[in-house]
């Protein structure tokens, strides 16, 4: 009996997925805009990016979550998870609003669901053919992803910055452009939100408040 069959299923043909380097990228589109629920639960909001080469940059908002109640927080603990929730909305606004009018994005929501699911309605068919700038940095987890600070520029519309009067730099005080020395050899990329395992937890910018109950 032959085992070893060398059959059409068996000649499959890999296709790897190119992901953009750290740096300053240019003519890069928003190609994707995803409002879901990871297989473990946590909600989350990603942007997929795409340049002209097919290299792809994703940015994953996933929602911050406290373990008690906001009603059980002590203030200081209240106005960190606030604080957190608005650097996170920051976020999302300097993307949207690469899109849309400032007036369009002025809107409440009582979840992280459907403020997600809002943002994705905002911008659904109105993000083809912009070409953008967008800059990528290493984030404390050595995933290659878009910064997490907002003091900063990291995204503009080409249309609107020619190269020249650009004004995303590379900040060496602050941009992470080199993964860390004992970081493990994984693939420089922000995880797939389909494959993430974790507890949800999102990056914040470098002022948001540490030792919060979430």
């Amino acid at each position: 009996m032959n085992i070893y069959k060398m059959t059409e299923d068996v000649l499959v043909e890999v296709k790897g997925q190119s992901w953009m380097d750290v740096g300053i990228h240019e003519n890069v589109e928003l190609v994707d805009i995803v409002s879901d629920t990871s297989s473990n639960g946590n909600h989350f909001l990603a942007f997929y990016f795409e340049n002209e080469k097919g290299e792809r940059a994703s940015k994953t908002e996933w929602e911050v979550k406290a373990k008690v109640p906001y009603e059980q927080m002590d203030s200081d603990e209240r106005d960190a998870y606030i604080s957190k929730i608005n650097n996170q909305m920051a976020r999302v606004s300097l993307i949207a609003r690469q899109f849309v009018d400032k007036s369009e994005l002025i809107f409440e929501a009582p979840s992280f669901k459907l403020f997600a699911d809002t943002i994705k309605a905002k911008l659904d068919g109105k993000t083809a053919g912009i070409k953008l700038r967008i800059k990528i940095v290493f984030d404390y987890n050595d995933w290659a992803t878009l910064p997490s600070y907002v003091k900063y520029p990291w995204i503009e519309k080409m249309s609107e910055f020619p190269k020249e009067k650009s004004k995303i730099k590379i900040l060496d005080n602050i941009d992470k452009m080199h993964k860390s020395q004992d970081a493990p050899d994984k693939l420089e990329v922000e995880s797939n939100p389909f494959e993430n395992t974790g507890s949800g937890t999102i990056t914040t910018d470098s002022t948001a408040v540490t030792n919060t109950p979430f």
